[in-house]
C-alpha cells in the first residue's frame, strides 16, 4: 500500500499572485507549498515538482523535470513574487495545459497526478 506524497507523482502547484491576496497570505500561501514539498519523496525516479504563478499574466515557475530535491524546489517557491495584478487564473489553466502537462514541462506518463 502506498502512502500518499510517498510515491511516484507530478505535483503541481498553481499560486495566486493577485491583489486579491494580501502579502500576510501570499507569504502563508508560499509556506504552504514549501511544507508539502517537505513532506514528499522527490526524486527523479520518485515524486516531481511544477510551479505555476499567475495574476495579470501567468508563468511557468518550475517545470516537473528541471529540480529533484526539497531543498533546491523551497527556494524556487522563495523566489516567487507577489506581483498583485488582476486574478487571471484562465491563463494559469492554459499554462498548466500548454507548459506544464506536456513531455516538454516533465510530464510522465506513469506518474499519478496531483493538482
Amino acid at each position: 500500500m502506498s502512502v500518499c506524497g510517498q510515491e511516484r507523482a507530478d505535483y503541481a502547484f498553481v499560486i495566486d499572485g493577485s491583489g486579491s491576496i494580501h502579502p500576510r497570505d501570499f507569504t502563508k500561501l508560499k509556506k504552504f507549498v514549501k511544507d508539502v514539498v517537505e513532506y514528499l519523496l522527490i526524486g527523479p525516479e520518485e515524486t516531481h515538482v511544477g510551479l505555476i504563478e499567475y495574476s495579470t499574466t501567468a508563468s511557468l515557475q518550475l517545470p516537473f523535470n528541471e529540480l529533484y530535491d526539497s531543498d533546491s524546489i523551497k527556494r524556487r517557491v522563495d523566489r516567487v513574487e507577489h506581483k498583485r495584478g488582476l486574478t487571471r487564473i484562465d491563463l494559469a489553466l492554459r499554462v498548466a495545459s500548454e507548459q506544464l502537462f506536456t513531455t516538454q514541462g516533465g510530464m510522465r506518463s506513469n506518474a499519478r497526478k496531483v493538482y
